[in-house]
């Protein structure tokens, strides 16, 4: 993946963390008192579930949207390790079919809805005359287009 080049701007993105979960938070330009109210509102429901900020940044619209991008395909790639695994898993024995099968399509189905969402991300990222600065996410939309058309 090549180094993204961080951009500043109005689009805020927020990392946080509780103990080993890291998430991250990303919010539109507070243009409105309707996005401001919904910010602090998701801030303060974070805040006081535990989580902790570890950083904020403020970036331009072409990071705010790689940014999400990279998120969706770190999701999805997670879903295929897991795959691998539960085959692994399968093939030795240590869990049975039912489970196997159970498993395998919620994990498919979750990679698919990962496709989906990356699909209108880059959508959005290319109506806007932006580059992808993912890879990944490349192949996997030229995956997803072939397998739809």
């Amino acid at each position: 993946m090549n180094k993204m080049p961080m951009k500043f701007g109005d689009y805020e993105v927020v990392k946080l963390r509780l103990e080993d979960s890291v998430i991250t938070e990303y919010f539109l330009p507070r243009i409105s008192l309707e996005r401001k109210l919904d910010r602090w509102s998701r801030m303060n429901e974070l805040k006081n579930s535990g989580y902790v900020v570890l950083a904020t940044v403020f970036v331009d619209k072409e990071t705010y949207l790689n940014l999400r991008i990279n998120d969706t395909v770190g999701d999805y790639c997670y879903q295929d390790k897991l795959e691998q695994e539960y085959r692994a898993k399968y093939r030795h024995g240590e869990i049975d079919r039912e489970v196997y099968i159970d498993t395998m399509k919620a994990i498919q189905d979750y990679k698919w809805t990962c496709l989906k969402k990356l699909d209108m991300q880059m959508r959005r990222l290319f109506r806007e005359d932006f580059d992808c600065w993912n890879e990944i996410a490349i192949q996997l939309y030229d995956q997803f287009l072939k397998g739809i058309m």
